[in-house]
């Protein structure tokens, strides 16, 4: 969820200005994973089981299945992902279910793209994934 925080007076606040000292707050987002629904949301309780989350990032967006299939080509795991929860979080760090999957730019550039480019024609017509959950809300 995204909240306010007044840094000048150390304080959470609702609004972009401090009603203390009325200086400008900072945005902040938080968002969690519930491992039992396999979803991410905002509150650190899961709005539709209610059990504990875990705190996941602080931004994220939902991998679509071509860049899901040249992570996994990366990663020398084609489609091992096709039926998970991938998403980009914060700093360009990719999330499968909830769990982060290191993935270094290093890795990335030993990458022959020639051979990316016939893996990802091999596998292109294999790469159909179930809808990608949408981020929980209230």
């Amino acid at each position: 969820m995204i909240s306010y925080y007044c840094k000048n007076c150390n304080i959470k606040v609702e609004h972009s200005e401090c009603p203390v000292c009325g200086q400008r707050t900072q945005m902040k987002s938080e968002l969690y994973w519930c491992y039992d629904c396999n979803i991410p949301v905002f509150e650190s309780d899961c709005p539709i089981c209610h059990s504990q989350c875990q705190y996941f990032t602080s931004d994220a967006r939902p991998v679509f299945p071509e860049e899901r299939l040249l992570i996994e080509i990366i990663l020398g795991k084609p489609l091992a992902f096709v039926n998970d929860s991938v998403w980009n979080g914060a700093s360009n760090r990719y999330y499968v279910n909830g769990k982060h999957v290191p993935l270094s730019i290093g890795k990335i550039n030993k990458q022959d793209p020639d051979f990316i480019r016939s893996e990802l024609e091999k596998y292109k017509s294999k790469n159909v994934t179930a809808q990608q959950p949408p981020l929980y809300q209230n």
